[in-house]
């Protein structure tokens, strides 16, 4: 090989481990706003079943009419789950790997589950 050859192909190598290199830390960046949204919304959730937590206080300890606060407390349990849910379809949750998923499958399932059943009973009782 020549020289100039040789020097063609170093060039030609380094600029293609240098596009390949931005391409890669543009790739992980992605990831990293993608985890850092997760963890944004999983404080969210937290802060709702918080909430949730202060309404079903509140309307036993309440001295005000209690279907003002079933009605707040349902309103809580309501936004509790649309935010579970949002969080289980981030994009951020699929890049904690699939045993974490499958948690979060679980507990959105049970959160259901348990939701239809305390409500259901609970609405009964009122009746």
């Amino acid at each position: 090989m020549r020289i100039r050859q040789k020097m063609l192909f170093m060039e030609l190598s380094t600029a293609t481990a240098f596009i390949i290199t931005i391409a890669l830390f543009f790739i992980l960046l992605g990831n990293i706003t993608e985890l850092k949204n997760a963890e944004i919304q999983s404080q969210k959730v937290f802060n709702k079943l918080n909430r949730v937590n202060y309404r079903a206080v509140i309307s036993v300890n309440n001295r005000t009419a209690f279907t003002q606060s079933y009605i707040k407390w349902n309103e809580a349990i309501i936004d509790f789950s649309v935010y579970l849910q949002d969080l289980k379809q981030s994009k951020g949750i699929n890049l904690l790997g699939r045993e974490l998923t499958k948690r979060i499958d679980a507990v959105s399932e049970e959160w259901s589950d348990m939701r239809s059943e305390i409500i259901a009973d609970f609405d009964i009782r009122i009746k």
